[in-house]
């Protein structure tokens, strides 16, 4: 049951009207949490700290009570309901897995409105959508989630994991991080299935060789007749992170990998490499037909690869140019829950403004006392210039 506790305050968007049909007990819970939003949310928190921030841990007992990791939001049209699909992890979550990283179950939140949020109670572990797979399944050990596509009367749930395998890395063998992706299907947004890929531990494709750690941080597209995936890996050195597109058109034969390059060249914030991507039709203009926002690796030692989110354009999903001279969005202040760095974008237009949502999170010194999460920035013009921190009330 949804209960006033489990409130929850963001704003989501999405470009298009996306649909799946919802169950009635689905919808019911929907109608309750709406109904329990209140028309106040009280005292305005420290703006210094949290603006941007919309979705923190949630409350004590939950799948989420310990880290929110990348959301994911659209807006489905059948049910007239905003989903958010969100990677998460509890306080007794297995220690085994990477600590960084805040990956372990998928959970869901529902909105009217995009803005006013209730964390749905999932058919699953501790109120979880989507539980990760038991040995020897690629995401036995943690699960996460980086995008979600409509396409055939369904979701498309692009997903990413590891299990126990050890992946050499700069720092040593590591279980977990040998991360690979998968899909999951899912017809009302709640219960899904996983697709089993032809990759070990059934994956849809394998890492490409032993120089590389993962194949993971996956995005998708659906061009109406086939699945694009885009997917990072990078070198055991940790040292550049690349990007790679390939083909399929039915999710489990895919083609040889290509790799993503610039024709004008690297920039100083990208010049280690791209993490995530959003990859969608251009709808701002541009002579390119791809748009593309993404989260950059800044190359400057000093910086340690700080992310920030930066824009780009294509004719062919393979050839980018830059969009602008310096990124679009960069770290949050000094202090700031955001400050360590900003990544997986989701841009989307919701009437004439443009609303991206990302995921921040603080310095390794601060996150004993500052949350990993969702959060929203808007250019109320519809500029991707123009992105100002949303301020609304935040769930931490």
């Amino acid at each position: 049951m949804v209960t006033r506790r489990d409130l929850l305050t963001v704003g989501v968007v999405t470009a298009t009207a996306l649909g799946a049909r919802v169950p009635d007990a689905f919808a019911r819970a929907v109608a309750a949490a709406d109904a329990a939003i209140p028309s106040s949310t009280g005292a305005a928190p420290d703006a210094s700290m949290t603006a941007g921030l919309v979705v923190g841990p949630g409350p004590a007992g939950r799948c989420d009570d310990s880290k929110v990791g990348i959301g994911v939001p659209r807006w489905d049209s059948r049910s007239r309901r905003w989903l958010l699909w969100y990677y998460c992890r509890d306080a007794a979550y297995d220690p085994g897995a990477p600590r960084t990283l805040g990956t372990g179950r998928v959970a869901l939140a529902t909105s009217r409105d995009g803005l006013e949020w209730a964390r749905f109670d999932g058919p699953l572990g501790k109120g979880a959508v989507l539980e990760h797979g038991v040995e020897p399944e690629y995401d036995a050990l943690h699960l996460g989630i980086t995008d979600v596509t409509y396409a055939r009367g369904q979701w498309w749930m692009w997903c990413f994991g590891g299990n126990r395998e050890r992946r050499q890395t700069v720092v040593g063998a590591l279980p977990g991080m040998g991360m690979r992706p998968g899909l999951a299907t899912s017809r009302d947004g709640i219960r899904w299935t996983k697709l089993r890929g032809r990759a070990p531990g059934g994956a849809l494709i394998d890492i490409r060789n032993d120089q590389e750690v993962f194949a993971s941080w996956v995005n998708g597209l659906y061009d109406g007749g086939r699945f694009g995936m885009f997917f990072t890996s990078v070198d055991n050195g940790v040292s550049l992170f690349r990007s790679w597109v390939t083909w399929s058109s039915d999710a489990l034969d895919w083609s040889p990998p290509q790799e993503l390059v610039w024709i004008d060249g690297v920039r100083d914030w990208d010049a280690k490499g791209i993490m995530t991507r959003h990859v969608q039709r251009n709808f701002l203009g541009h002579p390119e037909r791809w748009l593309m926002l993404y989260t950059a690796l800044h190359g400057a030692k000093a910086r340690n690869m700080q992310r920030s989110i930066a824009a780009a354009v294509s004719d062919d999903l393979v050839h980018w140019r830059h969009l602008h001279d310096a990124p679009i969005l960069t770290v949050g202040a000094a202090g700031a829950w955001d400050s360590g760095g900003v990544s997986a974008p989701q841009l989307l237009k919701v009437g004439r403004e443009l609303r991206l949502y990302y995921f921040g999170f603080p310095p390794p010194k601060d996150e004993e006392r500052l949350p990993k999460g969702v959060g929203l920035a808007i250019s109320r013009d519809g500029s991707l210039l123009g992105f100002e921190r949303h301020t609304g009330r935040a769930a931490v």
